[in-house]
């Protein structure tokens, strides 16, 4: 599974866990349960918490780093010893975070979030003839190429977006730095 769709989902999950939409009926739950099954949802949320943890050690090196820097008091050396100690204990602590994740157990959030969500946004007829789709063999050939589609998809386009994002970065810090230099900050 590509890694967008692991972060989508992961975020979608995050997100909609507290949505309460209205309980689907037995008949649209019974449907959505159908198609769960036929899309393999169940394999999600293992595949997310490999995926989370894949990236645990970026993420969290990149969070501390964060509040390393931003942190007002610590003197520059301060942050430098700070910054060699987070790069000490940072595998040490992307392990045990692994541990951690390889423990939950996301099918009932997963599944939750489904039905309340498509259970919301589809009538049965239609989730049936979603099912009917990707029983078939065009549909078949889409969730097995949907992950490489789109992690193809997503790293051409962020290719191609990265150096503009960087560059609108680098003239928003410079017209930060030049409204704080006419304010006699820097």
């Amino acid at each position: 599974m590509g890694k967008f769709i692991g972060h989508g989902l992961l975020l979608a999950l995050l997100c909609l866990a507290g949505v309460q939409a209205a309980e689907p009926g037995a008949e649209k739950r019974q449907a959505i349960q159908t198609l769960i099954d036929t899309l393999n949802l169940k394999a999600m949320g293992p595949q997310m918490m490999q995926q989370l943890a894949g990236q645990g050690e970026a993420i969290m090196r990149q969070t501390a780093l964060g509040v390393i820097d931003a942190n007002a008091e610590l003197s520059e050396a301060q942050r430098a010893e700070a910054r060699q100690m987070l790069e000490r204990e940072l595998p040490g602590l992307a392990m045990e975070l692994n541990v951690s994740l390889a423990k939950l157990d996301l099918s009932p959030i997963v599944n939750e979030v489904i039905f309340s969500v498509y259970g919301k946004h589809f009538e049965t007829a239609e989730i049936r003839d979603m099912t009917a789709f990707y029983r078939s063999p065009t549909g078949r050939k889409v969730l097995r190429l949907l992950p490489q589609v789109t992690q193809e998809s997503m790293q051409l386009s962020m290719e191609r977006i990265a150096p503009l994002a960087e560059e609108a970065a680098r003239k928003t810090v410079l017209r930060w730095q030049e409204g704080r230099k006419g304010a006699g900050r820097i």
